[in-house]
């Protein structure tokens, strides 16, 4: 369980069926649309925050947001519990538990998230135990590498990290769901040397990413 609080994310894979609590408990909750916090102007506010504000004042106050948010969005909250029991082999106490600990841990990576975004340099990188030699090796065939990894964490500075190693990278990402929010967020990876190309619905963009991959491209891919 310590690597789902870790950094976690909010939104996981879909559970297998077969281990979920009885469907009534989750029935009518679903989120018919994407989060609200989901704004251009709020990011923006994050961005600026992250700039001014005291590291302890800003972790109190996005700590305090996310406790009121967890507390309140009944459906958002028991998607989360619901995501989780496979990982806990279906006590829901357990994942409630567990929930709670993720929108806290969120709140922390969207601090990190909004220090990366508006250009703070990352002055610490926890790199041990990483064996750079697969991903040389993959490099020097010259054919592309396709880093496939869980939506977990904040593996947005990972992008950061793998730039400065001389990995730029091109990232695969659909659209944001708020206005204005998408091209702000592809700017700021632009700054780190990382390009996105956003997904649409039709899928003709995977012709790109092949394309990119035969010409020796470092492809990143969260599932």
């Amino acid at each position: 369980m310590s690597s789902l609080l870790k950094r976690g994310e909010c939104v996981l894979a879909s559970p297998s069926p077969e281990i979920h609590s009885p469907k009534s408990l989750f029935a009518g909750v679903e989120p018919s649309a994407p989060s609200a916090f989901y704004r251009a102007w709020l990011w923006r506010l994050g961005m600026s925050a992250v700039r001014v504000l005291p590291a302890v004042v800003l972790k109190t106050i996005c700590l305090l947001v996310a406790e009121c948010y967890y507390r309140l969005h009944r459906a958002r909250r028991a998607v989360v519990v619901r995501n989780l029991l496979p990982a806990v082999q279906g006590d829901r106490a357990a994942a409630t538990k567990a929930a709670h600990a993720l929108f806290r841990q969120f709140a922390l990576k969207m601090i990190e998230l909004w220090r990366f975004e508006s250009g703070v340099a990352v002055d610490a990188w926890f790199t041990a135990g990483i064996d750079w030699s697969i991903l040389e090796d993959a490099s020097r065939r010259g054919k592309g590498v396709l880093l496939v990894t869980p939506h977990l964490g904040n593996w947005e500075l990972g992008g950061a990290l793998l730039a400065q190693r001389g990995y730029p990278l091109l990232v695969l990402t659909q659209a944001e769901p708020g206005q204005g929010l998408t091209e702000m967020r592809q700017a700021a990876r632009s700054r780190q040397g990382i390009e996105t190309l956003v997904i649409g619905s039709d899928g003709f963009e995977f012709v790109e990413i092949i394309k990119r991959l035969q010409d020796g491209a470092t492809v990143a891919l969260l599932v």
